[in-house]
């Protein structure tokens, strides 16, 4: 057995995680999101609310100001797009 799979692979190369409600970017969902559990597996939940996701480890790092403001668009642009179509009030 790998060391690896005793906890969570590294975060960074110094091994470092983030913490309980850091903002992370989910590279393949192109979303920003808040850390709700860390284990083997991460949890995180859109910053503005919603239903948790489970990333890979790969596809999180840190958010910076501009996912933050990308995340927030794609949200918005998402949300009048359901209203169009009669799915949101």
């Amino acid at each position: 057995m790998d060391d690896d799979e005793d906890g969570p692979p590294p975060f960074s190369k110094d091994g470092a995680h983030p913490e309980i409600h850091a903002l992370l970017w989910d590279k393949r969902r192109r979303v920003v999101g808040t850390v709700e559990t860390i284990g083997y597996r991460i949890t995180l939940r859109p910053e503005g609310g919603g239903r948790e996701w489970d990333p890979e480890w790969a596809d999180v790092r840190p958010a910076t100001e501009a996912h933050r403001r990308a995340s927030r668009m794609r949200t918005g642009v998402a949300t009048a797009n359901r209203r169009s179509r009669g799915e949101v009030l």
